[in-house]
Parts: C-alpha cells; structure tokens; sequence
C-alpha cells in the first residue's frame, strides 16, 4: 500500500499487540492504526471500513520466522 489507505489492526491479546506495534514501527508502516480489544466487542459504526481480513485462528506461533526472513530483505 506504500504508506497510502488506512489499516486498523485489532489484536485482544496483550502480548501479540505488543509485538504488532514493534513489527510496525521496526517496518516505518505510518498508515496502522492499533486497536488492543476483542474484535467482537467494537461498535460496528465506529469504524468506517472497504474491506476486512480476518484472521481468526492466529496464534502467533508462525509469524517469528518469517519476520526475521522479511527483516533481513
């Protein structure tokens, strides 16, 4: 997206938030926004949105090596 549009990443679990924010700002994406809360309990009107990924069995356990391969090119 090259810095364009607008993200809204949702993530409930405390620890896989964290390590969101730090992936985002190590990358210098300006255009997510981070929201720590179950998905399920935001008020559909409060966000305006074209499209929705949903990635509901993410456990995180995945995402460590592939970061570090995507760090490195």
């Amino acid at each position: 997206m090259n810095n364009t549009g607008k993200i809204i990443a949702v993530e409930r679990n405390l620890n896989r938030y964290k390590t969101l924010k730090s992936m985002i700002k190590e990358f210098g994406t300006k255009n997510v926004e981070t929201i720590h809360k179950d998905f399920l309990k935001i008020e559909p009107s409060s966000i305006k949105a074209d499209y929705i990924l949903l990635d509901p069995s993410c456990s995180g356990s995945g995402i460590h090596d592939d970061y570090k391969k995507i760090k490195k090119e």
